[in-house]
């Protein structure tokens, strides 16, 4: 039996203290709780008031909290007579000093989950989240201490000040202070004794500052712009200053976070210990820098900041506050007697408690003091679930002091101490319990357990199950947010050991377009300061900068941190995942998160370029939740049906995911690869998830290509040996893995395989089958081909040889990687744009408005500016005034859902929306575009009778018109009896040169009013598109407007359409903003580079000039007059693709290839345009419109069946000795890559009645064949090999017939489309032309200068076209 103590003194009242009142309540012990504070809840109680500052620098630890004086004769006296009273003045003061507040913010909320940190009996209120503010976990503690009979046990605003063992009882002197009125107070003393004394004082009273050469001179010379993290309350403090934040840990993180959004530059300084969060936690505008090695000191106190030099000799100018989140010495000071300062940690004696303030010596299990354990200490530990396991602690604390448990002697406590010691060494780290602390927490439960048979106490139940699984999966980013080594996912029973749940990290699916707002929700719901901030990774385009724009707009409303990262192509997206991404997995010591691709990486394989799907026994992804919104077709289907999350609990799989597809009971935050999906995964890729599934679960089997000739080895008895494949979780080439040892071997999907132009690989893009087990092979057969007759009772049913088998299943696996390689070669195409995807996410969140609806506008309409459609990179042949246009009837159905939103968000004012005579004052109702706002203050959206000219509210009629590529086409502009049609057209129009040569905005109004009647009138007769057919007499106000454009003001300041925006934002990224200033000293550099030369052969300087003009594109945007000023450079590179086009034609320098016709481009003034990938492809497009036109003119319609014909233009980048190639589709081909909905539904009608009648007839044979094998059985004796080859001979015809119908309706599908990613490949694989595919365009690629003819040549055998 254990030595029992009756009275007990517990040093504190936060939740360890008020925990430890209640249990040694239970034990029938005498409790009296002190607390300096004037409420329960130690950190937890939040306090406006600051604390005052420490001193600078800080003392050593004994004194760093408060100290007495015991020498002092009064307060001997006052000790000696048992109490006494002191009056005390400046009382505000002194209660800082007594009981200082403590280290809690306005904004904290805690980073270990609530469902972890419950204490028995008292759960969380109904509804309160994972990660909650201060104010609710200190209202949980108060709550609780009053629930179970604490509170009248707490002596408030008592100060222990002196603790000391006279004989056999620990003598406590206490301090109360008490106010007498505003001014004043008292000072009550007060010295009891007892037994045994819980310490639960906590870790954050003694700040640590740093002994900075300079700092203290900085304190005194701006004492409020230098403090401790312990008195940092909440940002606003911070407005519009630059901020250094010295130290790497949690105070640190969450200060930078709280005050991004106020502060103007944050630094945090690091020494880059142990102890660092990874640097991805960072918000966005905050630079990690070194050490700080001295504070320049101040001349004096009215001069400005000075500087502050780093260790590496940088040197911080401008900094206006100093925030040291340096930490806390561990420090008793009632206790100093335990204390020495002068000692170094190791050589810390038998009887020392706390040395150099970083850990607390000779404790027993972190609990008991060896020399004289009736004094415990709860809550030393670092790294736990903090509240329960401070209540483990607390009942074998109480049922040691009630004598129910006992302690090891002296000798075995002082001997488990220095083993610990041993292993641990000194320091933080010996306190710490990460990966350790379930079965810290089993042991002790085990300890009052074994006792309680012999004592009869109570007996208590470790952390439940539900706790343990728990704590495995939602607290693992906690955990993992301070480590630095490969953490384990497994999910151990305590009872047992065994492993009850693994979750699997090869996580790929998809989000249907019905949950399209899930995962955003649950970001919204599950987001803390911890948190790390959303990574969004977006391309360079006009599409995919408007939906970041949306995007980011959510996030900032919702205070969520982001980062944006630029990403011109496969290179940059590979240095993001090994610099930014992989750093931030929870097995590389990073706490996961959210990564959102904007346009980037649909195509390829996102987790091996990124390199985050682990190696060897490293959880892929790990925590890191990747959602990919790309407009760009094929899918990567490794990405949408790779493989989903499995917890492997009692043989269930995990709800939420059914063949990779995310359902509503899905939960996320384990990481994983997430496609959003607009409809055409879940509508038009049912046969490839079928197909791709049935590959997956597939073993691995040999196949070299000898299925049904009988030539294989057999052993002596007949039989093959089974199949051998990977075990469950082992890694296996799949049947899309490149083979290892022979990187020349075809696959029997298309590889994105990429040569850079040095020959070497650059990463490919393949897609892997994850990791599943193996389908048994003694089981039922895959398909019912074996068609024996029954047996009769005295015969048994032969089971199909191991060589059946195989040919069975080999013969099902080519059939479904057929249907995956048919897939693949469609080509490329393009389906709902990103800013649509986007503004649909604000729709479903309630978050419209003009904002955001204009920017989803602004990317829809770059689309077409781009060629994207359905069927690629192809220009435009059709009129957009049905769903044959632009994208076919899915983008029909975007226009009119985008013309309704801008009616519903911008009504039209009550005279305007009159039957009356104001209506039709309104020029868009007269057919006269909009080029003015209605008012100072009008910011609304208005549809427009757009004409099909470029910039015409910003350059002359006769400007547009000449360089609208459309009515170039048509007219033969290039040509000197094009120029005469052009003028020919306007004199009919009865518009003069001189009027027309004006700036459209200074027109005659009449003119401009008449315009659009006369336009309507000669495009019939010159066989033109220019403006759109809809009724503008108000008859058409709720009608659909089809072909009608987008127009928005800004004030007095600008009224553009989003077609302009969409070329002059297109122009920013292909040209850069360093050009205005170029143009407008009258020359031109494409860069406004130095003339001086430079190395750029694998063009990462390009790429960086690329990343630059983004921001100016992303700024402008949203404001106006950089788009304004920006204007000139769209204007100049429409002059340069007129004056190349024309060049190009002119000369007859655009030749015929067998499958294509290609020009190059490589001289004349605007050859440095060129090289960028946008801007060729625009050069492109009209040059292939203006020979689509000739060839209708010439032959009546579009070449090669109607596909059109493609062309090839290759653009000389003479710097880095390269040619950028951009290959555009011929403009044929349908509305969806599979011509008009009627035509597709006929072929599939034919397709059916074929299929039906092929049934029949399979029927028929069959039944004639199972006759003929049961009379061959019962004659030959079952001979397999016949039957095998009779059963091959039906399989194969019926294969072929498969094959056949699969190939026709892959031409159907894919007729028109752009194939000439394809085609590059296949030239890659087949030439030794250096060649680099960098771009996410798979139209565009990069040649060496020497190697184009080679490439050119080969490239022409090929099909690029579908």
């Amino acid at each position: 039996m254990g030595n029992k103590s009756n009275r007990v003194a517990i040093i504190g009242a936060g939740v360890s203290g008020v925990a430890a009142a209640k249990h040694f309540r239970s034990a029938g012990l005498e409790v009296v709780v002190y607390e300096r504070s004037s409420v329960c809840g130690g950190n937890w109680a939040y306090d406006e008031r600051k604390p005052l500052e420490p001193a600078y620098p800080s003392v050593i630890p004994s004194m760093a909290d408060f100290v007495v004086d015991s020498d002092d004769e009064t307060s001997q006296q006052k000790e000696a007579n048992g109490n006494g009273v002191d009056s005390v003045k400046s009382i505000e003061e002194v209660e800082l000093r007594h009981a200082p507040p403590g280290p809690a913010y306005s904004g904290l909320t805690n980073n270990v989950a609530t469902s972890l940190q419950e204490l028995k009996g008292y759960p969380w209120k109904e509804g309160t989240g994972d990660f909650v503010n201060v104010r609710v976990i200190g209202e949980y503690i108060q709550g609780y201490a009053r629930h179970f009979g604490v509170e009248p046990l707490i002596r408030y605003n008592t100060r222990v000040e002196k603790l000391q063992k006279k004989g056999m009882k620990w003598v406590l002197r206490s301090n109360t202070l008490m106010r007498e009125g505003p001014e004043k107070g008292t000072s009550h003393y007060e010295v009891d004794e007892f037994d045994a004394v819980a310490v639960a004082s906590g870790h954050y009273h003694a700040c640590r500052v740093p002994d900075i050469p300079g700092l203290q001179e900085w304190k005194a010379a701006w004492p409020d712009r230098v403090q401790h993290s312990k008195g940092y309350r909440k940002p606003d403090d911070f407005k519009g200053q630059n901020v250094l934040i010295i130290g790497g840990g949690v105070s640190s993180l969450d200060i930078a976070r709280e005050i991004s959004h106020t502060a103007n530059e944050i630094y945090q300084s690091v020494r880059g210990g142990e102890f660092d969060l990874p640097i991805v936690f960072l918000p966005e505008h905050t630079e990690r820098v070194g050490e700080v090695a001295s504070f320049e000191i101040p001349s004096s106190p009215e001069s400005s900041p000075g500087a502050i030099t780093l260790v590496d000799g940088r040197v911080l100018h401008g900094i206006e506050r100093v925030v040291l989140a340096t930490g806390y010495h561990i420090t008793y000071p009632f206790l100093r007697q335990y204390h020495n300062d002068s000692t170094a940690v190791q050589d810390a004696d038998e009887t020392v408690l706390v040395t150099e303030g970083i850990q607390v010596h000779n404790l027993h299990r972190d609990i008991f003091y060896i020399p004289d354990p009736t004094l415990a200490f709860i809550g030393a530990p670092y790294y736990i679930a903090t509240f329960s396991f401070f209540e483990y602690q607390a009942i074998l604390v109480a049922a040691v002091f009630s004598g129910r448990a006992w302690l090891p002697s002296k000798a075995e406590m002082q001997k488990e101490y220095r083993d610990k010691v041993a292993k641990k060494g000194y320091g933080r780290t010996f306190h710490s319990l990460k990966d350790e602390e379930i079965e810290y927490v089993k042991d002790l439960v085990g300890w009052v357990n074994s006792h309680a048979r012999v004592t009869e106490g109570p007996v208590y139940e470790p952390h439940s199950e539900a706790w343990v699984k728990e704590h495995g999966l939602v607290g693992l980013k906690i955990k993992a947010m301070f480590e630095r080594k490969n953490i384990s996912v497994e999910i151990k029973s305590y009872w047992t050991g065994q492993v009850v749940g693994r979750v699997q990290s090869s996580i790929t699916m998809y989000l249907p377009r019905s949950l399209l707002s899930t995962l955003y929700l649950h970001l919204q719901r599950s987001h803390h300061p911890l948190s790390p901030p959303v990574l969004i990774l977006v391309a360079l385009e006009p599409d995919a900068l408007c939906g970041c724009r949306i995007l980011t707009n959510l996030l900032k409303s919702d205070y969520i941190p982001h980062k944006i990262q630029p990403i011109a192509g496969y290179g940059d997206l590979q240095k993001a995942g090994k610099n930014v991404i992989r750093p931030m997995m929870e097995s590389q010591g990073g706490s996961g998160g959210v990564v959102v691709c904007l346009g980037v990486g649909g195509l390829t394989d996102l987790g091996a370029l990124l390199g985050i799907e682990g190696e060897g026994d490293e959880a892929g992804y790990s925590g890191v939740e990747i959602w990919v919104v790309d407009a760009r077709r094929p899918w990567n289907l490794g990405n949408v049906f790779g493989g989903f999350p499995i917890l492997e609990i009692e043989g269930q799989k995990m709800p939420g995911v059914d063949g990779g597809k995310i359902e509503r009971g899905y939960k996320p935050g384990k990481g994983g690869i997430i496609v959003f999906d607009d409809g055409d995964i879940e509508e038009d890729l049912g046969a490839e998830r079928d197909a791709y599934l049935a590959l997956v679960d597939m073993p691995e089997i040999e196949d070299n290509g000898d299925d049904s000739d009988g030539s294989e080895t057999e052993s002596d008895d007949g039989e093959d040996p089974a199949p051998t494949g990977s075990l469950p979780g082992q890694k296996r080439k799949s049947w899309s893995d490149r083979d290892e040892e022979d990187e020349s071997s075809d696959d029997d999907r298309p590889r994105q395989r990429r040569k850079s132009n040095s020959s070497s690989p650059i990463p490919d893009s393949p897609s892997r089958a994850p990791k599943r087990g193996l389908m048994s092979l003694n089981g039922p057969p895959m398909h019912s081909s074996d068609r024996s007759v029954s047996p009769t009772p005295a015969q048994l049913p032969k089971a199909p040889s191991a060589r059946t088998l195989r040919k069975r299943l080999l013969k099902l696996r080519r059939k479904n990687e057929q249907v995956l390689q048919s897939y693949y070669s469609l080509g490329t195409s393009y389906s709902e744009p990103i800013s649509s995807m986007m503004y649909s996410l604000a729709s479903e969140l309630g978050r419209e408005d003009n904002d955001l609806l204009w920017m989803a506008i602004v990317g829809v309409t770059s689309m077409e500016l781009y060629g994207r459609s359905s069927v690629g990179v192809a220009i435009s042949t059709k009129k957009n005034t049905t769903s044959a246009g632009w994208l076919g009837s899915r983008g029909f159905r975007i226009r009119q859902l985008l013309r309704d939103e801008v009616r519903r968000l911008n009504p039209p004012d009550l005279p305007d929306s009159s039957f009356g005579s104001n209506r039709n004052t309104l020029p868009e109702n007269n057919g006269v575009i909009p080029t003015t706002a209605r008012s100072p203050t009008d910011t609304s959206i208005r549809l427009s009778p757009e004409p099909k000219f470029l910039l015409i509210r910003h350059w002359s009629l006769y400007d547009s018109m000449l360089h609208s590529p459309h009515l170039s086409a048509r007219l033969h502009i290039w040509s000197e009896n094009g120029r005469k049609l052009f003028h020919e057209l306007l004199a009919m129009m009865g518009v003069s040169l001189v009027q027309c040569k004006q700036n459209y905005t200074h027109m005659d109004m009449e003119l401009k009013r008449g315009l659009r009647t006369k336009l309507l009138k000669y495009s019939e007769k010159y066989e033109l598109d220019m403006v759109p057919a809809a009724d503008t007499d108000g008859s058409d106000r709720g009608g659909t407007k089809e072909g009608w454009g987008f127009v928005r003001s800004w004030g007095w300041r600008a009224t553009l359409s989003a077609q302009d925006v969409g070329v002059v934002v297109g122009s920013i990224l292909e040209v850069g903003n360093k050009a205005v200033k170029t143009l407008e000293n009258g020359g031109w550099d494409r860069a406004g580079r130095d003339a001086k030369e430079t190395t750029d052969e694998d063009g990462a300087l390009e790429g960086e000039e690329w990343v630059g003009r983004f921001w100016d594109a992303y700024d402008a945007l949203e404001q106006i007059e950089d788009l304004k000023a920006a204007l000139p450079i769209a204007q100049h590179l429409h002059r340069a693709i007129l004056r190349t086009g024309t060049a190009l034609i002119e000369k007859r320098q655009i030749k015929h290839l067998r499958a294509f016709r290609m020009c190059v481009v490589k001289d004349g003034p605007d050859v440095a345009l060129f090289t960028h990938p946008a801007a060729l492809t625009k050069l492109a497009l009209w040059i292939g419109e203006a020979i689509a036109e000739q060839v209708r003119e010439s032959k009546g319609k579009l070449e090669h069946g109607g596909r059109g014909t493609p062309l090839v233009v290759a653009g000389l980048n003479e710097s880095r000795g390269v040619y950028v190639i951009v290959g555009t589709g011929g403009g044929g081909g349908g509305s969806m890559g599979s011509g008009d909905r009627t035509s597709a539904k006929e072929q599939k009608d034919k397709r059916d009645a074929k299929a039906k009648a092929r049934e029949i007839k399979k029927k028929e044979k069959e039944k004639l064949k199972e006759e003929k094998r049961a009379v061959r059985r019962l004659a030959a004796g079952d001979d397999d090999d016949e039957e095998d080859e009779t059963e091959s001979e039906g399989s194969d015809s019926s294969s072929d017939e498969d094959e056949d119908e699969e190939d026709e309706q892959s031409q159907a599908k894919g007729f028109g489309r752009n194939k000439f990613g394809n085609a590059f490949q296949e030239v890659i694989e087949e030439t030794s032309a250096r060649v680099r595919i960098d771009s996410f365009e798979h139209c565009v690629v990069e040649v060496k200068k020497d190697d184009l003819s080679g490439f050119l040549e080969s490239l022409s055998m090929k099909a690029v076209v579908g």
